[in-house]
């Protein structure tokens, strides 16, 4: 015998196997019925951890919003906030994020700095270490926006 599917109706052909084809009924809507409970237990129902402030290092210090970061439950890191008026030779750390938050190599981004719109490049390197790879002058209001995937 033939497993007939009607693709009109969705539906097997009853006439040849009627107990298998309400059994496999029976089963998907049982399954189907659970998705919501799954779905609510194991998705939506996260706690998502709180902001972290950064600790600034070389000068560096927090403007408004302070520079902050938190991994979501993907493990992705997210980094976001502004300081200004640090230390301003290539690769100076501004800040470090810890074991847990660090990209698997170094993960580049371009922020923002106020003064004069100009972009600047930043890297956050496998040992946490978030350096600036050329500084125009330590005065200055830098923003940081932007997320990578997390590896230690």
């Amino acid at each position: 015998m033939s497993f007939v599917f009607n693709p009109v109706t969705g539906l097997n052909d009853t006439t040849q196997f009627p107990d298998e084809d309400i059994l496999i009924r029976q089963h998907l809507q049982a399954l189907i019925q659970q998705i919501p409970t799954y779905c609510d237990t194991n998705l939506a129902n996260k706690t998502q951890e709180e902001w972290i402030v950064a600790t600034l290092y070389n000068g560096w210090v927090h403007d408004t919003p302070s520079l902050s970061y938190f991994k979501d439950t993907m493990g992705i890191v997210h980094i976001d906030g502004a300081i200004k008026n640090g230390a301003s030779a290539a690769s100076t750390i501004l800040a470090r994020v810890p074991v847990g938050y660090r990209p698997r190599s170094i993960a580049r981004f371009t922020i923002l700095k106020s003064n004069d719109a100009s972009l600047l490049s930043i890297a956050i390197s496998n040992t946490g270490d978030i350096t600036m790879s050329s500084l125009s002058a330590t005065t200055g209001l830098y923003f940081f926006n932007f997320s990578y995937k997390a590896d230690n």
